[in-house]
């Protein structure tokens, strides 16, 4: 579509990752509101995390984090799953339906489209706000206990683990538990290699 800048695509079956970019970025570092080094640098963030296949919940939250506008950075993890465009446009839809009735065939208070329309943008920002609130709260607790590499770590881990980070209470307890995951899965020695020796 027009507003269309780019996306990645994960195939499990086969484990291979893919994003495509707007062909107008060939000959063009913009198009409308997108750079292409944000758009390249935000796609290669959902290809990094490709393998978290279900760990939606921050997913759009990573990858708006290389945006320069600080409104996208905020506002992009409100769009993270396919339904979540229709909560805000059948709302909106509705909206206008109401008001062609009220203009060309009888007169209809607007408020409860109105209200379906806030309480829809009240779950969007609501759950966003949760997930940035659980991801800041780990970013907290680890820049005390690791004094760099707190978002590098965080961008390798999963929602759960984020929440997990986030409850605990002393740099002994996350590097314990991160020893423990680190003996389970690849992915935690090569974090724990790469960012807590």
């Amino acid at each position: 579509g027009w507003l269309w800048g780019g996306c990645a695509w994960h195939d499990e079956a086969r484990g291979c990752t893919m994003f495509l970019i707007r062909d107008n970025f060939r000959n063009s570092p913009r198009y409308l509101i997108y750079s292409r080094q944000e758009l390249v640098a935000h796609e290669l963030c959902h290809v990094a995390r490709a393998a978290f296949v279900d760990d939606w919940q921050l997913e759009e939250f990573f990858a708006y984090r290389t945006s320069n506008s600080m409104l996208r950075r905020y506002l992009g993890n409100c769009f993270s799953t396919r339904w979540d465009a229709w909560l805000f446009l059948a709302p909106a839809l509705l909206i206008l339906a109401a008001q062609l009735v009220n203009v060309f065939l009888a007169p209809i208070p607007m408020w409860p489209a109105w209200s379906v329309l806030a309480l829809g943008l009240g779950y969007l920002l609501g759950r966003n706000q949760w997930a940035r609130c659980r991801f800041f709260r780990a970013r907290r607790k680890l820049r005390r206990w690791l004094s760099r590499h707190a978002q590098a770590v965080l961008f390798r881990c999963t929602w759960q683990e984020i929440g997990r980070i986030g409850r605990m209470r002393s740099r002994r307890e996350f590097l314990l538990w991160a020893k423990r995951q680190a003996g389970k899965e690849m992915r935690w020695r090569v974090i724990s290699h790469r960012f807590l020796q």
